[in-house]
């Protein structure tokens, strides 16, 4: 039996999951029955800024052991109508970190946004740093405290 050389391997293996990743994340971020929608009934993206103007927790990402990344995540959220994230998938990042930014995003809390004096869901995209550093991680992601 002829053995595949290691990089061919991880190559084959980061490939495939990120094609599963890229399948599946399209629907699952986008439903909740109380999302808020623009007037053609499409959901409203919170940016970056506005997420964390309305963040009440903000964490860092941990990485375990002596795993050195460095580098940033695109994390795209649904918040619940009570600020709570219920939904999180990585977009874009090293394969190697994404379910860490993912585990950590779900761990941040927001105020809740309200229309016509209804609590709503709302979306948007976090980026999360990752870095072997995690006191510089943690002032870029949450700024000084």
């Amino acid at each position: 039996m002829k053995a595949f050389p290691l990089p061919f391997l991880v190559l084959f293996i980061c490939c495939s999951t990120l094609s599963g990743l890229a399948q599946g994340r399209e629907s699952v971020c986008h439903e909740h029955p109380k999302l808020l929608k623009d007037d053609k009934g499409k959901p409203v993206r919170l940016g970056y800024k506005q997420l964390k103007e309305r963040a009440t927790n903000c964490e860092t990402v941990k990485l375990p052991g002596m795993v050195d990344a460095n580098g940033q995540v695109l994390v795209q959220i649904l918040v619940g109508p009570s600020g709570a994230v219920e939904c999180a998938t990585a977009i874009s990042g090293h394969p190697l970190t994404r379910s860490h930014a993912q585990d950590t995003a779900r761990r941040w809390t927001f105020n809740p946004l309200a229309r016509k004096g209804e609590k709503v869901a709302f979306i948007g995209i976090l980026v999360m740093y990752v870095s072997w550093n995690y006191d510089e991680a943690r002032e870029k992601q949450c700024g000084k405290e």
